[in-house]
């Protein structure tokens, strides 16, 4: 009776064990056993004849169990061979009072931050505070030190920087060659042995450096009656809420129009600004050839004349062709 029970636990054991695919592991721990080929007794009196125990299938198992190699995570913003060459911040992340200087590169702004922060030049997103940052730059006599506070987006492995907040550094250093001034340079004009104090005084007012809180309501709510003769824009910080538009690629730049009401007199479409959300409306437009519609809301912004739009919500609108009253 024992030895029929004893066979018929072998028999199981044996169906698991080749259930689990372990018998090339069974094999390879037996012909490890010390003294196999000898036929000498290995632990104990098991010989090399038995069947390995469960201590040594669990020594064969660690022995052999394969590395992985490490996966990396499944975002644009560390993948591929664009983190080999700069590391992005991610999407909403918050740089605070972060100094440098601006700078330009084609059509767009960079703000370059100091050296020793080791981060590289982030194109800025227009706005008015970016417009702000140029007209101090581009009229100063010397290069400006500015401290910036703002939130980062990414687009197409690039992060760019809208900034909130800006103040001036009155203790800027010397600008190195990576933080050349991006405006002209206008020297102090000399003045003449025979100017009274009036002049003097006038030409020093003249040349006063701007204060160190930038002040930006002006762009916010004043230019948007003079910078455009044909049509009001809309100030900077605006909200859009849930908007039926179209995304139309024009150029370089993709634009957002809106459905109007009133054909006759449509709403002027809006510069899409770069982040995720537009980088996915402009996938699904560009893959859509019907028309797609999608539901915006958003942030607008103001900066030299033009409005832009800052997409933070999108969905696709349902068609309702196939329906019928």
């Amino acid at each position: 009776m024992t030895n029929k029970r004893t066979l018929r636990v072998a028999t199981s054991a044996a169906a698991f064990v080749a259930t689990l695919g372990l018998l090339p592991v069974l094999a390879a721990a037996q012909d490890a056993a010390p003294g196999a080929a000898q036929g000498q007794a290995v632990e104990g009196d098991r010989t090399a004849g038995e069947p390995p125990t469960a201590e040594d299938m669990l020594k064969e198992l660690r022995r052999a169990r394969p590395i992985n190699d490490v996966i990396s995570p499944a975002s644009g913003a560390w993948s591929g061979d664009a983190a080999a060459k700069r590391k992005l911040w991610p999407e909403g992340w918050a740089l605070v009072d972060r100094s440098g200087f601006l700078n330009r590169e084609g059509d767009w702004w960079l703000f370059a931050f100091d050296p020793a922060d080791g981060d590289p030049p982030m194109r800025l997103i227009p706005n008015a505070n970016l417009e702000v940052l140029v007209r101090t730059a581009t009229h100063a006599t010397s290069p400006v030190r500015f401290v910036i506070s703002g939130s980062t987006t990414v687009y197409e492995d690039r992060n760019y920087l809208l900034v909130r907040s800006v103040t001036r550094d009155r203790h800027t250093p010397p600008a190195t060659k990576h933080q050349k001034h991006s405006g002209a340079m206008n020297h102090p004009k000399p003045v003449s042995v025979t100017a009274s104090s009036d002049d003097v005084m006038n030409m020093m007012q003249g040349e006063m450096p701007v204060s160190d809180v930038m002040d930006t309501r002006r762009e916010r709510f004043g230019s948007a009656t003079v910078a455009s003769a044909t049509r009001t824009l809309q100030p900077d910080g605006a909200t859009i809420i849930n908007r039926p538009a179209r995304v139309v690629r024009q150029g370089s730049m993709c634009r957002l129009v809106f459905e109007s009401d009133h054909p006759d007199s449509p709403e002027p479409p809006l510069t899409i600004l770069p982040n995720q959300n537009m980088m996915r409306m402009v996938k699904l437009a560009a893959a859509d050839n019907l028309g797609l519609v999608f539901i915006v809301s958003g942030e607008v912004t103001q900066f030299q004349g033009e409005n832009f739009v800052l997409v933070q919500a999108s969905t696709q609108r349902m068609a309702s062709g196939n329906f019928r009253k």
